[in-house]
């Protein structure tokens, strides 16, 4: 109807055609941390592509895995000589920034794909997540990533609401030359673009602050479409959105300042409304409640009752409530911690927190 008219991603340039036999050699990188049931099935994902597969090299990174993920990467290049796969064993977790830093100097093409160990590729993923890169200066480009439930989760369903939303934003600014962000999951860039990043900062959050820097395009690919995991529980929730809101606000304060705010002001405005205030709402939702409270009183308690009453009745509501206040507890808990100056960079994968695997 008219919510999914309002939430399907815009398109006013024609997305470009996908490499044919001119296709450019690509290095897909992710960094694995005692991901031993995920890398056979994430590198086979990789290969099964419309992408010619010659042309495409895999880097593994084992970020100090303790199981076997290193010992079924190198299986897996042995009985695969036809593939080009890279494994760079680290004895030690140094965090993704650590492994993000090393692809330079590993890397023997311009273009990188970086994805995670836990994403899904369809088969046509990286043909059109490649595409833009016709235009020279397109020099970042993020693909669509969907999240899937794994089950009724309402902090899922959340989410799923919220991508939607995301995406329509995300197509707008591509179109308007102002995207402030991709996601990690699948994105690509040129390596004339990449400069060393800080242990608290990951790749998604500075390349398109970056691409506006060097005066290069950084796009959404609508039809590029890569899949993972939604969190499932409160826990998995809170922990991965306070990390990103943490490492977001520490990111892009590090890269934008003044100078990059006058230099660039319609893109530092996108910067703000889209990326920045959302981690502030808790403030703000709380100084809503109580300047509405003092100044409309029962009327505003009686609005407050209804959605109440609506959320017990109304399983859809219910749920958009529950994700709503988990939501907040993490952008809380991320400002928190960004207050009290945590620069942690390394950390254990989400679904490993009570996750249902």
């Amino acid at each position: 109807g008219a919510i999914a008219a309002l939430t399907r991603p815009l398109r006013r340039t024609p997305a470009p055609e996908p490499f044919g036999a001119d296709a450019p050699a690509i290095t897909v990188f992710f960094s694995a941390l005692n991901e031993e049931e995920n890398v056979v099935r994430r590198l086979d994902n990789i290969f099964d592509t419309e992408y010619d597969p010659a042309r495409v090299r895999v880097i593994v990174v084992s970020d100090g895995s303790t199981d076997a993920t290193a010992e079924r990467t190198r299986a897996y290049i042995e009985q695969h000589p036809d593939r080009r796969v890279t494994l760079v064993d680290l004895p030690e977790n140094k965090g993704r920034a650590h492994a993000q830093n090393s692809i330079p100097a590993l890397a023997d093409t311009e273009i990188v794909v970086s994805t995670d160990a836990d994403a899904t590729f369809q088969r046509d993923t990286l043909p059109k997540l490649i595409a833009p890169f016709r235009d020279p200066q397109v020099s970042a480009v993020g693909a669509v990533v969907v999240y899937q439930d794994r089950g009724n989760s309402s902090v899922a369903y959340g989410y799923g609401k919220y991508r939607k939303v995301e995406r329509m934003l995300r197509s707008w600014e591509s179109e308007l030359g102002i995207l402030v962000k991709v996601d990690g999951p699948c994105l690509a860039y040129r390596l004339s673009i990449w400069e060393e990043i800080r242990p608290f900062e990951d790749v998604d959050q500075v390349i398109c602050l970056w691409a506006k820097i060097k005066g290069v395009r950084a796009v959404q690919a609508d039809e590029a479409i890569c899949y993972d995991w939604a969190n499932q529980t409160p826990a998995q929730e809170v922990k991965q959105r306070a990390r990103m809101t943490r490492k977001a606000l520490l990111s892009t304060f590090n890269r934008w300042g003044p100078r990059e705010t006058l230099a660039h002001p319609g893109f530092t405005l996108a910067l703000w409304l889209h990326k920045l205030v959302r981690f502030f709402s808790p403030v703000l939702v709380v100084v809503l409640v109580a300047s509405g409270s003092a100044a409309f009183g029962a009327p505003f308690l009686a609005v407050g009752a209804a959605v109440g009453v609506g959320a017990a009745v109304s399983s859809r509501l219910r749920q958009g409530v529950i994700a709503f206040y988990w939501a907040q507890v993490s952008f809380f808990r991320g400002l928190q911690s960004w207050v009290l100056g945590d620069r942690t960079g390394s950390y254990t994968p989400t679904r490993k927190v009570g996750a249902p695997r």
